[in-house]
């Protein structure tokens, strides 16, 4: 998992702050969300595309269990599957799952086999250089959008 940690941001992290907290949420996650499809586009450009299965389930999505007051995730990926429950079927209850959950395969499960390479053949990385060749560009774009958030619900609650 590949994960980005912007620091330096004080003054707005500072004006964020003294926000109320739930325009702080709201203003901290339409942010990052704005960002993320930054990587998401460039996911999608540095696929490999033969059938295009592997570029149509690039996706970028809010963490609500990574994320917390003051901080707002989003994943960026390649889906893997859909969360299945077990049937209520005669052999499920003998092996006892019933109702618990497993994980099919997705449509573009072999990205990762792209992404890392195999004994049989070798790494054709994407995701990492995209990552890699946007990562400043992703922090510019969190700064800007979140000043501009700050500027304008700045100007308005100082008319009231």
């Amino acid at each position: 998992m590949i994960g980005m940690k912007v620091d330096g941001l004080k003054a707005l992290d500072n004006a964020l702050k003294q926000l109320p907290l739930e325009l702080q949420r709201k203003e901290l996650r339409g942010a990052i969300a704005k960002s993320s499809k930054i990587l998401k586009n460039e996911i999608i450009a540095k696929a490999p595309v033969k059938t295009g299965k592997l570029r149509d389930n690039v996706y970028a999505a809010f963490s609500k269990s990574k994320s917390d007051v003051g901080r707002a995730t989003y994943v960026v990926g390649v889906r893997n599957g859909k969360k299945r429950k077990y049937a209520n079927t005669r052999r499920n209850r003998q092996l006892n799952r019933v109702g618990q959950r497993y994980e099919t395969d997705g449509a573009a499960f072999y990205w990762r086999f792209i992404e890392f390479g195999t004994k049989f053949m070798p790494a054709r990385p994407f995701i990492r250089p995209a990552f890699e060749s946007t990562r400043v560009d992703v922090v510019n774009s969190i700064k800007t959008n979140l000043g501009k958030s700050i500027k304008k619900l700045e100007k308005k609650y100082n008319r009231k």
